[in-house]
């Protein structure tokens, strides 16, 4: 298991581990489950982390696209003056964080709406 420390440096990482207690903690939720509902709730879960890695591709693409013009510039010739490189932006990382909590969001809603077990208020 990551600590925290590494995790909250680690988007990525942070993401994951938040999904898992989210999972157990659904799971002890509802209580024991019957076969069926036990592979339903399975399959949603399996749902919800090729999810969250699909969003987490999209962050990297979006990074990567977001660089590239930048790994890509031609080399100045000698003696010519050229500007400094760009400094890299917050922003993105709100971006990468508000994508991963809207994700984390609608996760939520759709297991409050879930129909396995018997279903405790938090």
């Amino acid at each position: 298991m990551v600590p925290c420390a590494a995790a909250a440096a680690e988007p990525s990482a942070a993401g994951w581990l938040q999904l898992e207690r989210d999972q157990r903690t659904y799971r002890q939720r509802t209580g024991p489950l019957d076969l069926r509902e036990e592979r339903e709730l399975s399959t949603v879960e399996r749902r919800q982390r090729n999810e969250l890695r699909a969003v987490e591709q999209r962050l990297k693409r979006r990074e990567r696209q977001q660089s590239a013009p930048r790994a890509n510039a031609p080399l100045a010739e000698p003696g010519t003056v050229t500007a400094p490189p760009d400094v890299p932006r917050r922003g993105t990382d709100m971006q990468q964080g508000r994508a991963l909590e809207r994700e984390r969001l609608q996760r939520r809603m759709r297991q409050y709406h879930q129909p396995f077990g018997r279903q405790r208020p938090p």
